[in-house]
């Protein structure tokens, strides 16, 4: 594999793991960790039936299932970079693009083209979100819009 073909693979991992992330979200499987701050996605592996409890990937921290809080899209996207919306000629609100990072590389999630997109340089990766995601996203930036 060529290092061009392993960045390009790279990046589209780091799409689709905001797209699942998102994907998480909706289905009230994203968890912040009480311990670091962390996302805690529902992962069997990391699951323990017997005392229910997680275990961080990021802190190694043991957590009791009762004490992890679910993540909203509000709270994912509290730290949002930039918003660029997108409105009609009478000014309704139609889609949002958001940038979660940017620095190296700049990334968004694009409700209107349904993707999760990252460029750095020459290079561009995408992946897709699921449509109820981008009406979720859209129902909440529609609000904020709205306000």
């Amino acid at each position: 594999m060529t290092e061009q073909e392993k960045s390009n693979n790279e990046n589209h991992e780091r799409c689709k793991y905001i797209a699942n992330q998102l994907h998480s979200i909706m289905n009230n499987e994203l968890y912040l960790c009480p311990e670091c701050g962390n996302y805690i996605e529902r992962d069997d592996d990391r699951y323990n039936d017997d005392d229910e409890t997680y275990t961080c990937k990021e802190c190694g921290k043991t957590v009791d299932e009762r004490d992890l809080e679910t993540v909203s899209l509000s709270d994912y996207f509290e730290d949002a970079l930039d918003l660029e919306y997108r409105i009609s000629a009478d000014r309704k609100y139609k889609s949002v693009q958001i940038m979660v990072a940017c620095g190296g590389p700049n990334i968004y999630v694009d409700t209107g083209s349904g993707l999760v997109e990252l460029y750095w340089w020459s290079d561009r990766a995408s992946a897709g979100l699921m449509s109820d995601t981008c009406a979720a996203i859209d129902e909440l930036y529609e609000e904020y819009y709205d306000c």
